[in-house]
């Protein structure tokens, strides 16, 4: 329970904070002065807590294309992937600034640098390849997970996204 709530906090948290900048513009990132890419994330994100059953699996899947819609995802040019690599390296920004990902044992241990880039690189990987898989959509959220992925290796230059991906 302690993990949902900590995950629920962290997306609020960092809606919030892309919620107070100023000056936006209606682009396909933002509307009505919402970030739809950040409630995009957010909602796909929580779907890690549902399990996926006969049940409510048509519901979870237009969830999924909902989300991959306010992305534009399957309507990629060079100004829609110059908009992700823009919320990808805020999204970066406002993980390394969250006490979510420095923190253990209720923020009071700080975690290695290397540690909160693991648990990045792990959230990135959920959003754009794992949860997607579940649906077969995967091949859609590849563009996307593309310009993530890049954005992450150009902000920990350690080589940590390889580490990352021998670990899967």
């Amino acid at each position: 329970m302690i993990l949902i709530c900590d995950c629920l906090s962290n997306c609020i948290q960092q809606y919030n904070i892309f919620m107070k900048t100023e000056n936006r513009e209606n682009t396909a990132r933002y509307r009505d002065g919402k970030d739809r890419f950040m409630m995009a994330w957010m909602m796909i994100k929580i779907m890690e807590e549902h399990q996926v059953n006969f049940l409510n699996r048509k519901r979870l899947a237009r969830d999924l294309e909902e989300s991959f819609a306010m992305l534009g995802i399957g309507s990629e040019d060079d100004c829609l992937k110059q908009e992700w690599a823009d919320f990808a390296r805020s999204w970066i920004a406002s993980c390394l600034n969250s006490g979510t990902y420095g923190s253990v044992v209720f923020g009071v241990a700080q975690v290695s640098e290397k540690n909160r880039a693991m648990r990045i690189a792990h959230d990135i990987d959920l959003v754009t390849r794992i949860i997607p898989a579940r649906f077969q959509k995967e091949k859609a959220a590849e563009p996307f997970r593309r310009v993530m992925i890049d954005a992450y290796v150009e902000q920990f230059s350690q080589g940590y996204w390889d580490d990352y991906s021998a670990s899967i």
